[in-house]
Order: structure tokens, then sequence, then C-alpha cells
């Protein structure tokens, strides 16, 4: 069986790769690749050294079983059968993604090596015809769903939202051709194809018998269908003389056969004891377990004496297939599973084959999760396999009532746990009144680059905090900050707080100074002290603002401000217009909508999917509350109920990140739960993997790697990574590149440039070269026997993997040392 060194990854519900924080501090295997429970690591080996790839699983292992000692994630690795991921490394299976999205919508012989190879078809005639063998996918999408039958299925009791793919009944899985370069042709004798009946033919990677081939009674010529072809699984073929006694084994069961009776055109089989009808060549016989007996030929020299032989197959079933009509496997209808044997052009009276298509279209539902496979009925052959949802290390943002007249969020910036209101109302109306906590402990904000924060009026407190945010394309970072007022005998002078750390960020400024801090830069134009008043006039720098804060992981939430003297429309997220005056829905007094705009997939700031909305109004006792999402309750119009009677719906943005939240509906005042994918290296894509796969592929645990395996034609997607390149600098260009070379260097040539010769290999540490703070470290042996040596001895004895470390040696327990 083929081994696919794309392992099928791990996916569960963590961050997959977390970025090392040490540098070139002293390190030993598997550190930096595998380290406090987490993977940064890319294996490079050259796109034509097959013979390296052993060295490549042997590390592979050995990172996996690290994570897994140290507590990392696991998933599952497919082994022991053919398989392919339906995505590709630049465009994953997101939510919303459709099965032949990011793949596309073709499997062929380069991607199931073994259940689509192109091969020779034999004819019983003994001519040869070429095929080629496709899977066309069907377009079922990653959903966000909650089935009463598929929580029966995998045995849940309680309503359980599943991130997965449902298969409605009368939908397409796949289709599969089988297609004759070189049209197979045949004569027709008594509306039999002469030629076919008698041979092998592949369908899904497994060898069937033709027994029998009508010809049929549809359009003759190119176009049209054959009739129906009787086909037997030949689990297993010999051939028994009269007189002696064929043991096989077929299905793990051992069947002994000898002929009881045969002539020129018939004969009985004796199997295990049982005797079956009387059969000619092409028939078949179901015995008393269920397997069926087939005649492929009788081979008896007419007269005394003469030798008579019978070719005979065993096993598991027989299997129809009647051009547009239902599969049928042991006399039994597969239901949407059809099958069509189309016409070639005919030659005279000789017929030809042009294709065999098999199409599975669902009877039922079904379903592909991380709990249930989906295997094509009748045929097996092949099956979906789906990973868990990839989902990076999730933040949490609140937004829920404060009393009965506010609404508080809290979320998480750079600083740690911000905790703010948003909005108060009138009690008396449910209407609102301002922005902030209430009159006397408001949130300043603006629509444009100039903020002013009123410490007191009349006296009495008026602004208890603003946010400053700054935010590129790149980068973003905010502050919750608090501005006070002091006259000295010269002048008036302000001080500025970070409102969550409580630390001073600007004291003693005054105007036309600078408040300088992180990426923040703020100029002080005013300050104003007189009588019961006070306040500050601030222009923001650079790419700040004050009406956005972006959560530490990079989700933007835009923050109300009133729209009072701002010029600014309404319709603007963000914007409130507290006048009581016609006013554009979501933006007045009678309800406000809170927006907030996800990251791209590269983790650009807002520029994935945009303005995600939740309704923040007052419920029928004019108590304020988060009544929708997307306006619609009930977690919005995608929300599913978790549990029983619970009241608490979840659901997600269908895009690259997929913000997930929960509604909670249950008591007074509802109110949400945000939960961003944020990731402790800043990576905030969540997707899945799916994989198409022959049926007797395996799945076992693995350690939770992700995608670590590349050639060296993939550097670009792997050279953020820490590195282990695998094979020598003339198979592998990125060995080549780390010994200074631009073109292979081989044999003697890579021995005067290493010191390593015949029967010895070298295992070198080099920094910064790909990415600043990362290694890569080279596996290179002077032939591939070397290399695999080279591997044994990193992942089983010590190695240190500091910028500079070189160890040489020949065997894989024995290497010294050399420089470092």
């Amino acid at each position: 069986m083929k081994f696919d060194y794309k392992k099928i990854a791990s996916a569960a519900s963590s961050v997959a790769l977390i970025a090392s924080t040490v540098a070139f501090a002293a390190a030993a295997y598997p550190a930096p690749f595998v380290e406090n429970g987490a993977a940064n690591v890319a294996v490079v080996y050259g796109s034509g050294a097959s013979l390296d790839l052993p060295a490549v699983t042997n590390i592979q292992t050995s990172l996996s079983n690290a994570l897994a000692d140290q507590g990392g994630s696991s998933g599952s690795t497919g082994i022991g059968g053919d398989f392919v991921q339906l995505d590709k490394s630049s465009d994953k299976l997101n939510l919303g993604d459709a099965m032949n999205g990011p793949f596309g919508s073709t499997v062929d012989d380069e991607d199931l090596t073994e259940v689509l190879a192109d091969g020779t078809y034999t004819a019983d005639d003994n001519d040869e015809f070429d095929y080629e063998q496709k899977i066309t996918l069907g377009s079922t999408k990653l959903t966000h769903f909650r089935d009463s039958d598929y929580e029966n299925l995998v045995g849940l009791s309680e309503r359980t939202p599943t991130i997965g793919f449902k298969l409605s009944s009368n939908t397409l899985a796949l289709n599969y051709t089988l297609e004759f370069i070189d049209e197979p042709e045949t004569d027709v004798v008594s509306g039999d194809l002469e030629d076919i009946e008698g041979s092998d033919i592949p369908l899904f990677g497994r060898t069937w018998y033709v027994s029998d081939a009508k010809n049929g009674t549809d359009t003759v010529g190119s176009g049209g269908v054959f009739g129906k072809f009787t086909l037997l699984d030949s689990g297993v073929k010999s051939i028994v003389a009269e007189g002696e006694q064929a043991v096989v084994t077929a299905g793990g069961k051992t069947y002994e056969v000898a002929i009881s009776f045969v002539d020129s055109s018939e004969v009985v089989l004796d199997v295990n004891g049982e005797l079956t009808n009387s059969l000619n060549e092409g028939e078949t016989y179901k015995l008393s377990d269920g397997s069926y007996v087939g005649i492929r030929d009788i081979l008896t020299q007419d007269y005394q004496g003469g030798i008579k032989k019978v070719d005979f197959s065993i096993g598991n079933g027989k299997l129809e297939l009647s051009s547009g009509s239902n599969v049928k496997i042991n006399d039994v209808d597969v239901q949407g599973v059809k099958a069509w044997v189309h016409r070639g052009t005919a030659d005279g009276s000789t017929q030809k084959i042009d294709k065999i298509v098999v199409e599975w279209i669902t009877d039922d539902e079904e379903f592909i999760t991380p709990e249930t496979d989906l295997e094509m009925p009748g045929f097996g052959g092949v099956k979906f396999t789906m990973n868990d949802f990839v989902r990076p290390e999730e933040e949490m943002i609140t937004i829920e009532n404060d009393g009965d007249t506010s609404i508080q969020i809290t979320v998480p910036i750079k600083d740690g746990d911000a905790s703010f209101n948003l909005l108060f109302s009138d009690a008396t109306t449910g209407n609102f009144s301002g922005v902030g906590k209430a009159a006397d402990e408001r949130l300043a904000g603006s629509g444009d680059n100039n903020l002013q924060f009123i410490d007191k009026l009349g006296g009495s407190d008026y602004h208890e905090w603003f946010v400053a945010t700054y935010n590129t394309t790149n980068d973003a970072e905010s502050y919750l900050l608090k501005a006070s007022v002091t006259e000295t005998t010269s002048r008036n002078e302000t001080t500025i707080t970070n409102a969550v750390t409580g630390q001073t960020v600007c004291d003693g400024k005054t105007v036309n100074d600078k408040c300088d801090f992180g990426d923040i830069s703020l100029t002080i134009n005013e300050i104003y002290k007189s009588g019961n008043d006070e306040w500050v006039n601030f222009t923001a720098g650079s790419n700040v603002n004050f009406n956005t804060i972006f959560t530490k992981g990079g989700l933007k939430i835009y923050l109300p401000y009133n729209l009072t003297n701002e010029g600014v429309t309404e319709t603007t997220k963000g914007a409130i217009n507290l006048s009581g005056l016609a006013i554009t829905a979501g933006h007045g007094v009678q309800d406000y909508y809170l927006f907030w705009d996800e990251e791209d997939k590269d983790d650009n700031k807002a520029s994935g999917f945009l303005g995600v909305n939740l309704t923040i109004d007052d419920n029928s006792d004019k108590e304020l509350q988060v009544s929708q999402i997307e306006l619609a309750g009930s977690g919005g119009g995608n929300g599913l109920e978790v549990g029983d009677s619970s009241n608490t719906f979840e659901a997600y943005s269908i895009s690259d990140i997929a913000t997930r939240w929960l509604h909670y509906t249950n008591g007074d005042q509802d109110y949400v739960e945000i939960y961003y994918p944020a990731g402790n290296d800043g990576d905030s894509e969540s997707y899945t993997e799916l994989f198409l796969s022959s049926s007797d592929t395996t799945f076992t645990s693995s350690s939770n790697l992700g995608d670590v395996i590349f050639t060296d034609s993939e550097i670009d997607s792997a050279s953020t990574r820490n590195l282990i390149v695998v094979g020598g600098s003339c198979v592998n260009s990125v060995a080549a590149d780390l010994l200074g070379s631009t073109n292979p260097v081989c044999g003697s040539a890579f021995e005067s440039l290493t010191g390593v010769g015949p029967g010895s290999f070298l295992i070198q540490t080099f920094g910064d070269v790909y990415s600043t703070g990362k290694v890569a470290t080279l596996v290179a042996g002077y032939e591939a026997g070397d290399t695999a040596n080279a591997a044994t001895f990193l992942t089983t004895e010590e190695v240190m993997t500091d910028d500079d470390k070189k160890y040489v040696g020949e065997t894989g327990s024995s290497a010294t040392l050399v420089s470092g």
C-alpha cells in the first residue's frame, strides 16, 4: 500500500502551530521544533528524493511523540491505504467552503495513486486497452448544523450543534469514471459481449471478473449504453483439476474446492462439502456463508483420459451494473448508486466501450464529521473522513447588561481585560440617554481624529474613559484610558492613565505636548480648567482613532460615539444620534447596532468578514439587553440551540476566521459572548481537513503537528517556521542553499564542502537563514542510507540545535560535535 507522507494532520480545537519564544538559547532536540507543548516546524525534503522519505517519517513520528509527551493536542493520521487531503496548503477548507472548493472538483491518479491508477485492461481475447480513472466531487459545504438524526447516530442525548458536512437526501456525493483511452472492442454473440466476458476489470481499486455482459437494446453506436454487466468480486482466483483439491483463503476464511462433475460446458463444484448448482462459464453460486463462487473458465481436453480443469473465483459478492438503474450487490439494490456503461463508436458489427460511470447520490441524509466517516454504499472502495475543526485558541468578549439601564463590554486588549460601558438608557422610556455607564461615567469618543475628554462639567464628573487605537493593515493595539486636569501656578496640565493597568502613561503634559506610548501618539491641543469645568482636547497621531477597539487577537469592534457636530452620516459603523430626531435603524435612541470586523486568513486587520452586528435595545420592562445578532433573535439567523431548553444559541460567521458567539436568552436580559480565534501566534484562521481515501485506509491517533511535511519547491510556504531539512544538497535545493550554493552539490563536491564522505552524515544548524529568530537544521548523508542514520541519531540521541552546532557521524548511534 502507498503511504502518503503528506500526513493527515490532527485537527483538534486548539492552535496548531505556536511560535517558539526562544531564539538561539541553548536548545536540544526536539526544541525548538517542539517546545512547551507546542510545535513550530516544517520538515523539508527534496521533491524527487523519495529515498529520503523514511528519514522524513522517522523525524515526523519523533516530533509527534514529543508533542504528545508535552501535552500537545491529538488527532488522526492516515496509514495503510490511499488518501488525499481535499484542500491546498495555500487554501484551506473553511466554514462555508464546498468540499470541491479549495481542492477542485477532480480527483485523479495523481491524488489517489492506487484507487485511481491508470492502467491497461486486457480483454478476454488478450487485446489490451489503456484506461484512466477519476472522481468528480460533489459540492456540499462545510456548515454549522444541528440534526436530531445525527445526534441519534453518534449517541448524543441533547441538542448539540456540530461543524461538518450534512448531505441532504438526493445530493451528489461523487461521480466515478473509468474512461478508456483506447476503446475496447468486442464481437456480439447471442446478445453477449464475447470479448468482454471472462475478463477482469478494475473499479474503485478492486478487480472484478466480468461473468456476463449484455449488449442491450439501447442505441447502437456512439452515445448509447450497454445492457446489464454482471461482475464477480475476484477476492481470490484459482484453478482446480478433476480429482484434486484446491485450498484458497478469501475474507479470512479457508475454502477447500474440488470438482464433483465437469464436462465441456458445465461444472458442479464441492466447496467445503457444499455442492453448487450446475454452472456454466460466467455463472455464479451463492454459498451458505454469503460468499460467491464464480466459474471463470472450463478447461477440458475432450478425449479419453484428457485433463479437465476449472478456473474459478471466490469473493464477497456479485455486482450488477444496469445502465441508469441502481447498482445491485448480491441481488440487493444499492439505493442512490447508479451506473452506466457507455458505448463507443461501433465499427460494423463490432461494439466498443467508451467508459463506465458510477454516480453516488445520497438516498437519505448523510453526515461527514470527526465522529462519522461516509463510505460509498455497496461498492465500498472509497470513503470521506473529516478531522476536527481546527480552531486556534479563542479569546472571549462579553457584552451584557450592567444593571437595568446600561450595557457593558469586557474585551481582552494588549494590556489585559478591559471592562467599560457602552450605552446607558432612561429607565422610564428604555431609550438611550448617552454613551457610557451613566451621566457621570461616560465614554468619550469621536468620529474623526479630534477628541474632547471632559473631566468635570458644572462640577460633576462627566467622562470616565476613552479608547485610543492604533491600526494599520498589519498591526493594531488599543488602550482604555482616563484623563485628568490639574492646575499649577503657571499652567494647566493633564495626566493620562491606563485604566486596565492603573499605570500613568503620560504625566504633567501641557498644551502642544505629545503623549506617546506603544504605537499611540496624542497631541494635547487644549487644557481647560475654569470654575467647575475641566476638559482636555486631543488630536490623534498617524493611524490613531478614538472610535474602535481591537482585541489582542485582532478583532475590530466599533465603539459608539455621539454624532453631535460630527458631520457623519447615521449609517457609519459606531455612530449614534442621541437627539431623538428621525433616526436610521441601529443608530438612534431606540436601538443600536454594535459592529465588528474580522481579520482575513492572512491576519490582515479588518480585511476579512466585515460588518457582523448585534442589536442593543430594551426589553418589555425597559431593561437593556442584546436582543439580536445579525438582525435576528436566538443567536441570529443561523443560531442553533445548545442543549435541551437552554435558550442558549450558538452561531458562527461564515468565513475563514469563523468567529463564534453564544446568545444567552434564558434570563430577563439577554447577553452575548463572542469567541474570536486569536491563537498564541496571532494566526486566526479556522478550518477543517477532509480526506477522500480508499476504504481500507485506517486512521490512528497522532499529535497535533499540523501539516509539517514540505518539499523543497514549497519552501516559501514553510520559511517562517523552524526547519528540519532532510537530504543532501544533490537532491534538496534548500540543503544546497544552506550550504551556500544555488546549484546541486553532489558526490565529491559535497564531501569537499561539508567534510562528509561515503558512509557519513552531518547534522548542522543554521540561524536566521529564512526567518529571523528561527533555525534550520540540516540532516543529510552522503547517500540516502546515511541520511536515514542521521535522522536516527537526531531522534534518539542528545543533539544540540543551537545556531552553528554541527555533528558528523557514521551510524545512528554515534556522531561527534565538531563545531559550535
